[in-house]
């Protein structure tokens, strides 16, 4: 699924509310950002959850610590001195009025990692004078910084501070709790767990810390989060964002009660918990699970919902079961025009398990063949999920053609996943 933050001005994550297709909780759109999408879009999965599927390779790599060569030796100290100047220029960069500036620094800071940078970013956190994006970054960064040493405790008491405090504007704090989960600290799970049960003027901050309950990843807490996902005995239809994050945070412990709360909640009344549920089965469940790809088979033909079907048959795609085929080419074949995309990428997820690359075929044939763009962006992408290299003279055709953008980006993309680096690359430098 997409728990948790999406990416704001400034490269701060915000907190979501309302309710999502793919997730426990719906944007709330940030300065600058693009207009909402229909919540039965199939961007609405792919553009949170793409990081986490595509294998990044880099392109750029670090001076190898054990090259002992003078050469090397003096490649690090130019390394050391050119950080040094990078996190003095943050430093002062943190000062600064503009919004976007001083966030983008807090955040570069903790993903430069030095614990040292802990008290400046925990003054910033609490200065209530700042404004609250700058604040958030703060947060992010305390929640990257490697958790140790001396400093350690002091940002988790500055992110404890701030989410507790319910004077502190909710979205703030959420961010907060959002942070000590990527802290992962054993210290903060009473925390956590008190917000995580309790209630405020949005669902952020109980929500937001069910969240880094999961991010944070102790299994200790993975029977709080199954009786999280069932809800109290009533009023359980007014508990549906806490029980659908709580099915998002337990697809972190593939652990067999874990499942048997999945499936129980994929039939639920409520179609929220029964999307979050079917989506996180889908990082959960093995090749062989036959009662887990049984349900997800009968949700991808049978719901009452589309987002519920198109949840469901990503999730086949992503288990990878013998028997997932079948249903995601039925799907494909005989579904609406909503649940087509999602099973056209279900098709490419599942392409890439061993032994199913044929299940592709559908997908590039209909590439080459159709003309609508919407369609064809999100055959574009499942194609380069898929690794069928069979595809790629059609992605270039769709690159180098005038037409609509957003297709030709999606084409781009999948070029560079197929590895098409003979023909592709020098297209896609001199489209640059």
């Amino acid at each position: 699924g997409s728990p948790g933050p999406t990416t704001g001005g400034g490269g701060v994550p915000t907190p979501t509310t309302g309710t999502s297709p793919f997730g426990g909780g719906g944007r709330t759109p940030s300065r600058g950002a693009a207009p909402e999408l229909s919540v039965e879009h199939w961007t609405r999965w792919w553009y949170p959850n793409r990081r986490h599927i595509i294998s990044w390779s880099s392109r750029v790599t670090a001076v190898n610590a054990r090259d002992t060569t003078p050469g090397g030796e003096a490649a690090r100290g130019d390394a050391d001195r050119f950080r040094a100047e990078v996190q003095l220029a943050l430093h002062d960069a943190l000062r600064s009025p503009n919004e976007d500036l001083a966030s983008g620094a807090a955040v570069a800071l903790g993903k430069l990692g030095d614990p040292a940078d802990t008290a400046p970013l925990a003054r910033l956190l609490a200065d209530s004078a700042r404004l609250q994006p700058v604040r958030e970054a703060a947060a992010i960064a305390l929640g990257l910084l490697p958790v140790r040493g001396d400093a350690a405790a002091d940002g988790r008491r500055a992110l404890e501070a701030v989410a507790e405090d319910d004077r502190e504007p909710e979205r703030l704090r959420a961010v907060a709790v959002y942070a000590l989960g990527l802290r992962g600290e054993l210290a903060s799970l009473p925390v956590l767990m008190d917000l995580a049960h309790g209630g405020g003027a949005s669902w952020d901050v109980p929500t937001a810390a069910v969240g880094a309950l999961g991010i944070a990843g102790h299994d200790l807490i993975q029977p709080d989060l199954v009786e999280l996902l069932q809800g109290p005995r009533r009023g359980r239809g007014d508990e549906f964002m806490r029980r659908s994050y709580a099915a998002q945070a337990l697809s972190r412990f593939p652990l067999p009660s874990t499942l048997d709360a999945l499936r129980a909640a994929a039939i639920d009344d409520d179609v929220d918990v029964r999307r979050s549920a079917a989506l996180a089965l889908g990082t959960t469940a093995g090749a062989d699970d036959d009662a887990t790809m049984d349900l997800l088979a009968r949700l991808v033909a049978r719901d009452r919902d589309d987002t519920v079907q198109s949840a469901a048959a990503i999730s086949i795609g992503r288990i990878g079961h013998p028997r997932g085929e079948a249903a995601l080419r039925l799907a494909y074949l005989k579904g609406g025009t909503k649940l087509r995309p999602f099973a056209a990428l279900a098709l490419g997820l599942y392409a890439r398990h061993d032994g199913h690359a044929d299940a592709a075929d559908l997908i590039c044939r209909d590439l080459a063949e159709t003309s609508n763009a919407e369609e064809r962006a999100a055959l574009a992408i499942a194609a380069g999920l898929s690794g069928n290299r069979d595809a790629a003279a059609t992605l270039r055709d769709i690159v180098a053609n005038r037409g609509d953008p957003a297709l030709r980006g999606h084409a781009a993309l999948a070029l560079g996943l197929l590895d098409d680096r003979v023909e592709g690359g020098p297209l896609l430098r001199e489209l640059l």
